[in-house]
């Protein structure tokens, strides 16, 4: 049968009812092989064998059918594709599944990628480490305002407990508060607290209703509720009783004193690194302050402030005897030639008047300081005074700062000790050496600020 014979036979029949009935294929098998590579490729094998019948026709008939042949080849190729894409699929299916369970382990290990659902189907959370590298991932739990304000309150407690540590502040219907020897109401007094005064706890009774203070210079006992301490509490109080200070700070030697909060306000005076101030008000870039009996303003960057509260007042009966209250020490009538000697001493340091002021100077000519200029003046009629104000107010006799003669000495304080000392010269006035800025100066004494006067001659 040749080439021709088939494909009119085909086209009658229908190929695939040929081939099936022929190559005793199924019908499933035969529509799924039939197409036009097969047939062609059959068709030329066959032709080849027919050519060759006539020599060999056993060998024609005897050999398997070509059709067969090509179409089993082609069998066992597409069963072997579909098991390889079968064991395929079923490896990308595993190597998913294990692929997922390792994400969501990793995400459920980092913590962070469990609250975002993109970390468990984005591959790139788990091999690029963002999530456990990024701190901001894992965050804390929102805060209430009422929790976030507790948190304040007791931040800023903890801060006062450890600024007022171990201090207490008498506080009494009474307005006075008895120091005692021993801790006893029957002990001995020593001496009395005003209502504000403070003292350090050093210790307390064994019964415990006493507490052992250290109030300035007194050590004794006071009865416990008649104190009250603890930080925020102290703080209070501090607001109504303590005397705020301002000093300047270490890395500032002058300080200018202004007229008004200005830097274009006129200086007048400069403090100097061991002034201490006394602070009227405080603003945010200003301090209003007194000293030296002179009130003004400063820069408040440059300077450190800081609380002070009074102490505790011994008893007169138990004060010991200094050189500003030995008995028989107050200084006697002013006597005519006393009288003189002042005057000419007072004559003789207005002559300096205009002169520099120099700290620690004691030149009339070329600068002094305040304790410098009253050494040098007194210097010149016989008196030898130190280089210091504090030193020089245990000088001499003491005065009333209402009974003042010309040449006494007037002196004021800067926070708890004598820093200045001025002249006076009479009728409510002085001489002194005020400040690099004004140097030598007449001036006004401030009755009100003064803390004791000596009379040297």
């Amino acid at each position: 049968m040749n080439k021709t014979h088939w494909v009119k036979t085909a086209a009658g029949l229908g190929a695939a009812c040929f081939i099936t009935i022929g190559m005793n294929y199924t019908g499933t098998e035969a529509f799924a092989k039939t197409n036009t590579d097969t047939l062609e490729s059959y068709f030329m094998t066959n032709s080849v064998l027919n050519d060759k019948t006539d020599k060999n026709t056993d060998s024609a008939l005897s050999s398997k059918d070509p059709l067969k042949n090509i179409l089993d080849k082609n069998k066992v190729t597409e069963v072997q594709k579909s098991q390889s894409a079968e064991e395929t699929k079923a490896g990308h299916t595993k190597a998913v599944t294990e692929h997922k369970i390792v994400t969501k382990h990793v995400a459920v290990s980092t913590g962070a990628a469990v609250s975002t659902p993109s970390a468990v189907s984005t591959p790139s959370a788990v091999t690029t480490g963002a999530a456990v590298s990024t701190p901001s991932a894992v965050t804390e739990p929102k805060l209430s305002k009422k929790e976030i304000e507790k948190r304040k309150v007791q931040k800023k407690k903890k801060a006062l407990d450890k600024k007022w540590k171990d201090m207490a502040v008498a506080i009494s219907s009474d307005d006075i508060i008895n120091v005692r020897e021993t801790p006893s109401s029957s002990g001995k007094k020593i001496a009395k607290m005003e209502n504000g005064d403070a003292a350090k706890i050093i210790g307390k009774s064994e019964d415990g209703n006493w507490v052992k203070v250290k109030s300035g210079k007194v050590k004794g006992y006071v009865w416990k509720k008649s104190l009250v301490k603890g930080g925020t509490k102290v703080e209070k109080l501090a607001d109504k009783y303590a005397v705020t200070y301002a000093e300047l700070k270490s890395d500032v030697r002058v300080l200018n004193l202004r007229q008004q909060k200005s830097l274009s306000a006129r200086i007048m005076t400069q403090l100097k690194s061991d002034d201490v101030c006394e602070v009227e008000k405080e603003e945010e870039k200003w301090l209003k302050v007194k000293v030296n009996g002179c009130s003004g303003y400063v820069a408040k960057e440059y300077t450190k402030t800081y609380r002070k509260f009074n102490t505790a007042e011994v008893l007169e009966t138990e004060a010991k005897q200094t050189d500003d209250d030995n008995i028989g020490e107050e200084a006697p009538d002013f006597s005519k030639s006393d009288e003189k000697l002042g005057t000419q001493i007072v004559n003789y340091a207005l002559q300096f008047v205009g002169n520099p002021y120099v700290w620690g100077g004691t030149s009339l000519t070329n600068g002094a300081d305040c304790s410098g200029f009253v050494l040098s003046v007194y210097k010149k009629f016989g008196y030898s005074l130190p280089h210091s104000s504090a030193s020089q107010a245990n000088c001499g006799k003491k005065v009333d700062i209402k009974d003042l003669q010309p040449g006494d000495l007037v002196f004021y304080k800067h926070g708890s000790r004598i820093g200045h000392v001025i002249m006076y010269i009479g009728d409510g006035k002085a001489v002194e050496a005020m400040g690099k800025k004004w140097g030598i100066v007449r001036s006004n004494v401030n009755y009100s600020r003064a803390c004791c006067a000596r009379r040297i001659i």
